[in-house]
């Protein structure tokens, strides 16, 4: 259900991913008529060379995971397992997460891990 792809170079791990491509990006590509051949890292926006900062455990907490978005100015975090990449965490999952603690029928998830499906 996300509205975002991960782009990797080689491995899907923290130290293989390049960035993230999301509606935004595709309507930039647009605007700015980049070619249907363009290879993505070419037109992609906001491409990172490490993306440790963006990864966040199954187990962190929400509210750690909000905290680091809003300091850090992050759209999307990268959520790790033991595996490798379990999935990717957006502000618009944080923000009805939050609201769910609104609802008296919805216990609000605590972990990041109760996010991501």
């Amino acid at each position: 259900h996300q509205n975002c792809v991960l782009i990797a170079d080689g491995e899907l791990s923290v130290s293989g991913l390049i960035g993230v491509v999301t509606p935004r990006d595709a309507l930039q590509a647009f605007v700015e008529h980049a070619p249907m051949s363009v290879e993505v890292g070419r037109w992609l926006h906001g491409v990172q060379s490490d993306w440790g900062p963006r990864a966040v455990e199954l187990l962190d907490s929400v509210t750690e995971c909000a905290a680091k978005m809003v300091d850090k100015a992050f759209h999307h975090l990268v959520v790790m397992c033991s595996t490798g990449i379990a999935g990717v965490l957006s502000s618009t999952d944080l923000a009805q997460a939050i609201g769910a603690e609104e609802d008296d029928f919805v216990e609000a998830p605590q972990v990041v891990g109760d996010l991501i499906s």
